[in-house]
């Protein structure tokens, strides 16, 4: 039995508040969604119910879908839309672009610390790959976000760009290298030198450019094969003159960026109505340290709030005890450093990547101490 009651004036708003949805997540596919339109949706279904699952359509061409709703830290099937509800929106079709750093740490093994750990479980025993490099941590996770974006059928744009340095030593003139030295005018204008007195040169390479598949499966064999070809292509040799790849903390990582920024900061022209969204990923064999320019990272900093375009950083190894991303500044007289406030930092190991959130949790907590949180956190 159902019984209906009415509410009156006084209790409405003690009803409302017991119904709302405090956050509501929408996906939306295969179109062109601007702020403007998110906001206009929002207010045209104020004090309406929304469900889990439903499929919604406005007059002025919205297409989307809830996906899940929240009121407080529950999950709930159903909610009212307010004022204070907080609608996110997922888009499904993006335009993202992988910067994948090939430096040194790509080809050594890493660090069996989580296999072996892992290794001595009692449910997992067999088929445990204890040691691979880190380029193969890349594919395993390639393998799958691949079949994740599968089942969630999306058709995003994808665009893949390996970036490296290198680093030219001579073994005649104590590890420095003459411009003259170099095969032509091009290869010696390409050379540039650092605060440190090295000389050195940047490369990217575009190994997949705008693809939308159903099988993204297909692409990994794309990916391999220009990861084999790189180290021919960017000319590295121990014969003299050196050429050499940085390492991930002495890598091209600003210059990437805006090397992609270029590109996304002219969104508003020729845009793609099937696409919402632009993401870049970086994908990293550091810790999240990087010695970057001062100035080159404020320009990049103010580029990226100016566009509203985000980044996010993949690690693929272990997390260092501090906060990360972190930047150290050169500078001829003296190093400091600061922190990357525009792009958060990922582990590709699940348990490495709680761990590294706790870490910045006591961070927050210390440096804004709130007893009893404080306190909380370092029992669990």
């Amino acid at each position: 039995m159902v019984t209906v009651r009415k509410i009156g004036k006084s209790d409405e708003k003690s009803a409302l508040e017991s119904v709302k949805a405090d956050y509501v997540t929408m996906t939306i596919k295969d179109q062109f969604i601007s702020r403007g339109e998110m906001y206009q949706f929002q207010q045209a279904n104020l004090r309406k119910w929304m469900f889990a699952g439903e499929r919604l359509k406005t007059n002025e061409g919205f297409r989307g879908s809830v996906m899940k709703l929240r009121h407080g830290i529950n999950e709930v099937k159903y909610g009212i839309v307010t004022e204070d509800t907080k609608i996110t929106f997922r888009s499904r079709s993006a335009r993202i672009i992988w910067l994948v750093q090939i430096s040194s740490e790509m080809y050594e093994y890493a660090s069996p610390y989580e296999s072996s750990k892992r290794c001595h479980s009692k449910i997992s025993k067999r088929n445990e790959r204890i040691c691979e490099i880190y380029f193969d941590k890349f594919i395993s996770f390639i393998h799958r976000l691949f079949e994740k974006w599968k089942d969630l059928e999306v058709s995003h744009s994808l665009t893949v760009i390996f970036f490296s340095r290198t680093f030219l030593l001579s073994k005649k003139r104590s590890n420095n290298w003459n411009h003259t030295n170099a095969t032509d005018k091009s290869a010696a204008s390409a050379v540039k030198e650092d605060v440190y007195g090295r000389l050195y040169e940047d490369h990217l390479r575009i190994v997949v450019e705008n693809e939308t598949r159903v099988d993204w499966e297909s692409l990994v064999y794309e990916i391999k094969r220009h990861f084999v070809k790189y180290p021919a292509e960017v000319g590295w040799t121990l014969s003299d003159p050196i050429r050499i790849p940085s390492t991930a903390g002495q890598g091209n990582f600003l210059e990437a960026i805006n090397t992609t920024l270029n590109l996304l900061q002219l969104h508003y022209m020729d845009r793609d109505l099937h696409r919402s969204g632009n993401s870049i990923v970086l994908v990293t064999a550091g810790s999240g340290v990087f010695e970057v320019d001062k100035e080159l990272a404020g320009i990049t900093k103010q580029r990226m709030m100016d566009n509203g375009i985000g980044s996010d950083c993949l690690s693929l190894g272990l997390p260092p005890l501090h906060v990360a991303p972190f930047f150290l500044y050169r500078s001829s007289a003296k190093l400091r450093y600061g922190h990357c406030m525009y792009s958060g930092l990922s582990m590709m190991d699940l348990r490495v990547e709680q761990r590294l959130r706790k870490i910045q949790s006591l961070y927050k907590m210390i440096t804004h101490p709130t007893h009893h949180n404080f306190i909380q956190a370092l029992i669990e």
